[in-house]
């Protein structure tokens, strides 16, 4: 991260700046850290981030991908209209013919 901000640093605050990115980004998978550096330089290539300002900008991006699958609009299913008494009678008709002895009408069933 010195990139061309800074000189060569001290090995133990190379360390120590080295151990609070890791202990802050941890929890992120290496390909995101490395994305949202690359957008963090697009955006602000003026100013040297810190550890908190990556994980912002990982942060942002979860919150945006999470709410676009939220408000991603479903089309509705379309209402089915109600099957007529004669369309009943032909499918029920079409049953009895496909699968003797196993459909019962609902007037034997109750008497």
């Amino acid at each position: 991260m010195q990139g061309y901000w800074q000189t060569d640093l001290d090995p133990c605050i190379k360390a120590g700046v080295m151990a609070d990115w890791a202990d802050e980004l941890e929890d992120w998978p290496a390909p995101q850290v490395k994305w949202a550096l690359r957008e963090w330089r697009r955006e602000n290539p003026r100013r040297k981030p810190n550890p908190g300002d990556i994980l912002g900008v990982l942060k942002k991006r979860r919150g945006d991908e999470y709410a676009k699958r939220r408000m991603a609009v479903q089309e509705p299913e379309p209402r089915r209209e109600a099957m007529t008494s004669e369309q009943h009678a032909a499918l029920m008709a079409e049953l009895e013919q496909k699968f003797p002895g196993i459909i019962k009408r609902a007037s034997e069933v109750d008497g």
